[in-house]
């Protein structure tokens, strides 16, 4: 019996389950580190969700008052109560920005800077 283990096939057999084992070692350990890697990534992405669902759960909390949904009949249906009134300022765009100027400046540079503009807005145009 000792004569086979000292054999050079059993030696060579040996080297080959050996050398089976280390690729098959370094296998598991690259198929380890993929999964380790995507359980990280899913955590991070667990970690977003959460915090999407306090932020949800805190929408749902805000939407549950009647304050809440007084506010929003106001903006989006125009709701108002009996007791309350209404002012609806409107603001006229038909004037532009330039009929707005004084018709004897129009043909002066418009590259002129703002504390300029209402300098002469207010006190006229330098002499």
């Amino acid at each position: 019996m000792m004569r086979v283990l000292k054999s050079k096939f059993f030696l060579a057999v040996e080297i080959v389950v050996v050398a089976a084992s280390l690729v098959a070692l370094f296998e598991i350990r690259s198929k380890k580190k993929a999964i380790e890697e995507e359980i990280s990534a899913l955590e991070g992405q667990l970690s977003t969700v959460k915090s999407e669902n306090a932020e949800l759960g805190a929408r749902l909390e805000k939407t549950n008052f009647a304050s809440y949904a007084e506010l929003q009949a106001k903006r989006k249906l125009h709701y108002r109560r009996p007791e309350e009134t209404v002012f609806v300022f409107y603001e006229d765009q038909s004037q532009s920005l330039s009929q707005t100027e004084d018709p004897q400046n129009s043909g002066e540079d418009t590259e002129v800077i703002n504390p300029i503009r209402w300098w002469r807005y207010f006190f006229g145009p330098r002499s």
